[in-house]
């Protein structure tokens, strides 16, 4: 991949940008998501010359490495611009626990299986109910957006998520699903 040619690095963009925007946003805004991934692909770019991957597991091996990298550097700088002096006791403990343990936390993140099982769970769920937590889940819609794309109440879509979240809290081991919930299963 030494002579990275404008043609194969569109198709590069367009077979994993999408990946590495939904990597990111497990911690990130939409926005934030973005720009990590246009960083990334700046960064192939840039070293286009010196890179030469036997193939694409390595290449997608090395862009979610360099995803994740980006993706705590953000972290960080977001971090360190907090006053900690106005944060309460428990954000304090909570953001020294996550400086702590974010490596930990990008190698579970970056376990497709945990994904994979939670796909596979929420297909358990009855239709109406897995409908609203893949758009709560897989697309980022909040509960006002599915409520009018369904034209249901909003309390409903609510009801749905937090019973999508009880069903999943006793299907997954205790450590996974707290993950979860941290990076952004947002149910209310």
């Amino acid at each position: 991949m030494s002579k990275l040619s404008t043609e194969s690095f569109d198709r590069i963009i367009k077979a994993y940008y999408p990946k590495i925007v939904g990597f990111a946003s497990l911690l990130h805004s939409r926005q934030d998501a973005e720009d990590i991934a246009q960083d990334v692909f700046s960064t192939l770019w840039n070293k286009r010359d010196s890179l030469d991957f036997q193939d694409d597991s390595h290449l997608n091996a090395w862009l979610m490495k360099v995803a994740k990298s980006r993706s705590i550097d953000r972290l960080r700088r977001k971090a360190s611009g907090f006053q900690l002096d106005s944060l309460s006791y428990i954000q304090r403990q909570e953001l020294e626990w996550f400086e702590g343990n974010c490596e930990e936390l990008f190698e579970r993140i970056g376990r497709k299986d945990l994904f994979e099982k939670v796909l596979t769970l929420a297909d358990e769920l009855p239709e109406t109910r897995r409908g609203v937590f893949r758009l709560s889940y897989v697309n980022n819609f909040s509960a006002k957006e599915i409520a009018e794309l369904l034209s249901i109440p909003q309390r409903t879509v609510e009801n749905h998520l937090y019973q999508s979240l009880k069903f999943l809290r006793n299907k997954i081991n205790p450590a996974d699903f707290v993950l979860l919930v941290l990076l952004g299963i947002n149910f209310l």
